[in-house]
């Protein structure tokens, strides 16, 4: 199966430097000038379905990259990591309140504690795991995915078949840019995932990886 999926584009929060999870920023200019450029090359792809995250930020991202014109869905498992009180908290606010806690965030993720009802790292690398195992079973590609960072991140390290403390170490993910993955099944519950795009550049990288 092809994979395309996209990070939403730039918000009002992301230029602020707060900490965005479930609660949403509208697209700056920007953002909405990245989506809408990305429409032409999302038009040239053979999509049967789009799947995008309920976030606002994600849904207008989806609709300005294809112009409404592929079966587009709804996927509450692509939203993002819930923050828990994290959110919408000033990242320099939370490195003063949660020191320790805020280096985990972002540098050791494996050691990261939700604070108030938020999710963990593990959390949501189980959720994309699901959906994962969801789509590959039950779609038809080719499919966009439109979604988040911390949302690429975790199913970027399960295709590379990392483990969870090294999650935020890969490449920075840009908004707006293109990722294609191709996924075919080796045995039960195995595969290998081709990587022939990653943040709208060339790139051919396999892995093998379970769910």
């Amino acid at each position: 199966m092809d994979i395309y999926v996209i990070r939403h584009g730039r918000t009002v929060w992301n230029n602020e430097i707060r900490m965005q999870g479930r609660l949403n920023s509208p697209l700056t200019p920007e953002g909405i000038e990245g989506a809408a450029e990305i429409s032409s090359t999302v038009a040239s792809l053979p999509i049967r379905k789009v799947l995008v995250s309920p976030m606002p930020r994600a849904l207008q991202t989806s609709y300005l990259a294809t112009k409404g014109k592929f079966p587009t869905q709804i996927e509450p498992m692509l939203s993002e990591m819930d923050l828990g009180d994290l959110e919408g908290m000033l990242r320099s606010e939370a490195e003063v309140l949660y020191p320790e806690n805020y280096s985990y965030f972002r540098y050791e993720p494996h050691k990261f504690v939700p604070i108030g009802n938020g999710e963990s790292y593990q959390d949501v690398v189980l959720r994309v795991k699901r959906l994962l195992t969801k789509l590959l079973n039950n779609e038809e590609g080719p499919l966009l995915l439109v979604t988040h960072m911390i949302l690429v991140q975790s199913l970027l390290c399960i295709i590379e078949n990392r483990k969870l403390p090294t999650l935020r170490s890969t490449p920075f993910i840009e908004q707006a840019k293109l990722f294609h993955i191709r996924i075919e099944e080796k045995g039960a519950r195995s595969y290998s995932a081709r990587i022939l795009l990653y943040n709208g550049e060339p790139c051919d990288r396999t892995f093998e990886f379970t769910l």
